[in-house]
């Protein structure tokens, strides 16, 4: 189910995250660490569990970034890369209920429209001012994307 959330949601945004050029090519250029076997291993889809977890670890991070004080762009970017990296390297850019591989940009769009509605779950009480206005306007995005109405509370 969550997989398809994933996609669904990829088909509604285009590239939500603009991630720097390098970012971008290490996504696309990405293969399963070298082991020392003769054949690599085969990457197997991600599942709903996976990806939750992912994106979990992604948010949790995200707020102790904010605790820290780090800027919300940064923060997001590097943990929307981080996602995109573990997808492509781990996956092979694969998840359950998509037989196609996704592109980095989609892995990246997938990883930030998950983690900010986590970011909220989490430690949405605590947000800085700052934190908040990025927040609060990305959830508003993602409202009005998915047919969610104006994105107002």
């Amino acid at each position: 189910m969550l997989a398809k959330r994933f996609l669904v949601t990829l088909t509604l945004f285009g590239l939500y995250l603009s991630a720097s050029p390098s970012a971008n090519a290490e996504l696309a250029q990405a293969s399963p660490p070298a082991t020392p076997r003769a054949t690599p291993p085969p990457t197997k889809p991600a599942t709903d569990d996976e990806i939750t977890t992912y994106m979990a670890m992604a948010a949790i991070n995200m707020c102790t970034l904010s605790e820290l004080k780090q800027p919300f762009k940064e923060s997001l970017s590097a943990n929307a890369q981080m996602v995109g990296s573990v997808l492509a390297q781990r996956h092979g850019f694969l998840v359950t209920g998509n037989p196609n591989k996704l592109t980095p940009e989609q892995l990246l769009n997938g990883a930030v429209v998950q983690i900010v509605p986590r970011v909220e779950a989490i430690c949405g009480k605590s947000l800085s001012p700052a934190w908040r206005k990025d927040v609060d306007s990305i959830l508003s995005d993602i409202r009005k994307q998915a047919g969610g109405g104006s994105g107002t509370k």
